[in-house]
């Protein structure tokens, strides 16, 4: 029995941080819109309409017409206790879905190609293209990896510019190490753009 090699583990989806406060301020906002709902301005509220129609529906009354507080028609325990159990819900199928992503057995193949310059851990690649034709510069946000623009021979924005006869580069941030460590965008743009 043939066994497969071990894979180093995938730290994403990138930005997980970005991902999980998403995820809580979700539930946060959640929670939230109750406030103003149950308020003496409840009717007027847009927050309070989608709880106020529910409200409605469940009294069996035209949510258009329906005047009373939203807590008079809507046990307010239940309406808690559900959007407590959505909001597990949800989180955990983003557990779910971060833990298939980061066991998933793809890995990129592709190689870059070697860098022309390099400042701490950021370097420009060349891509190749006409050598007379006109340069461009492709450069990632700092928040996805460089190889986005190149994740395979089929995929790749890099290898399709420079095969239409532009020469070009690609500016890879890399991985910030010590030298990073202190950098602000102003660092970035101003010191290695």
């Amino acid at each position: 029995m043939q066994t497969q090699p071990q894979l180093p583990p995938r730290l994403g989806p990138r930005p997980l941080p970005l991902h999980l406060a998403t995820e809580g301020w979700i539930l946060q906002m959640s929670f939230a819109g109750l406030m103003p709902a149950s308020g003496p301005w409840n009717n007027d509220s847009p927050l309070s309409r989608p709880i106020r129609q529910l409200a409605a529906e469940h009294a069996n009354q035209n949510p258009d017409t329906y005047t009373r507080p939203w807590s008079a028609d809507l046990d307010v325990t239940a309406f808690v206790d559900a959007l407590t159990r959505e909001a597990k819900a949800r989180m955990e199928t983003l557990v779910q879905g971060v833990a298939r992503y980061q066991s998933h057995p793809f890995r990129r193949k592709r190689t870059a190609p070697p860098a022309i310059w390099t400042m701490n851990a950021a370097c420009v690649r060349d891509y190749g293209g006409d050598a007379s034709a006109p340069p461009v510069l492709f450069v990632p946000s700092l928040v996805n990896r460089a190889y986005i623009l190149d994740l395979a021979a089929e995929r790749s924005l890099l290898a399709h510019t420079a095969a239409s006869g532009l020469r070009t580069f690609l500016l890879d941030w890399g991985e910030p190490g010590p030298a990073e460590k202190t950098y602000t965008v102003d660092d970035y743009v101003s010191g290695v753009l």
